[in-house]
C-alpha cells in the first residue's frame, strides 16, 4: 500500500465527542474552542485497549511486513492538541519528529451531556469493517463507499499511535 521511498511511520487517531441538543444538527462551521466541554484523559486500561485492538485487527492482514503498535505520547498530546478545539477536520500541521500521520476522526452524538467511552474501540472497529468495501487486487474502494479509515487502521508501516478523546457541545 505504500509509495516505494514515502515513509509513514505513525497513526494519529482521534476521537470526538458531540452533544446534540434539542435535535439541532451539528453545524461545524460554528463549532470552535469555545464549545469545549471536557477534555477526556485516557486511563491506561483504554490506552492499553486502543493499542491491543488495532494490533488484534492488523494481525488478521496477510501482510508480512505489518508492523506492531506501540503508544506514543507525543502523539497523543498532539491529537489533544488539535481536538482542544473542536476542529472541522484533519489537522495540517505535524506531531514532533513525523512528518507524515495518518488520521482518523470519529463523531458520535448524544441527548445527554454525559457519553459513552466504548466509543473509542467502538469506532476503531467500525473503521476495520470498512475492509468489506476494500479490494486489494487493485487496491481500490467500492464505488460509494469509504475504505480510508481501513487503510489507516492497517498501514503496513504505521508503528506509533497515539489517540485523544473530547467532549464538544453544538453551537
Amino acid at each position: 500500500m505504500t509509495k516505494q521511498g514515502q515513509i509513514l511511520a505513525i497513526a494519529a487517531l482521534v476521537f470526538i465527542f458531540f452533544n446534540h441538543v434539542n435535535g439541532r444538527g451539528i453545524d461545524r462551521s460554528r463549532r470552535s474552542a469555545d464549545n469545549l466541554t471536557e477534555a477526556i484523559v485516557l486511563t491506561n486500561a483504554e490506552i492499553s485497549s486502543i493499542v491491543s485492538l488495532h494490533n488484534n485487527l492488523r494481525e488478521q492482514q496477510s501482510a508480512t511486513n505489518m508492523k506492531r503498535l506501540t503508544w506514543d505520547a507525543d502523539l497523543a498530546t498532539f491529537a489533544q492538541t488539535h481536538l482542544s478545539t473542536c476542529p472541522d477536520g484533519h489537522s495540517t500541521g505535524t506531531a514532533g519528529s513525523f512528518a507524515n500521520i495518518g488520521e482518523n476522526i470519529g463523531t458520535a452524538r448524544t441527548s445527554s451531556t454525559s457519553y459513552d467511552r466504548t466509543f473509542i474501540t467502538t469506532v476503531t472497529q467500525a473503521w476495520y469493517d470498512e475492509i468489506t468495501f476494500y479490494t486489494y487486487v487493485n487496491q481500490s474502494c467500492q464505488s460509494g463507499q469509504v475504505c480510508g479509515h481501513y487503510t489507516q487502521v492497517v498501514w503496513a508501516d504505521t508503528y506509533r499511535i497515539g489517540c485523544a478523546a473530547v467532549f464538544c457541545e453544538d453551537s
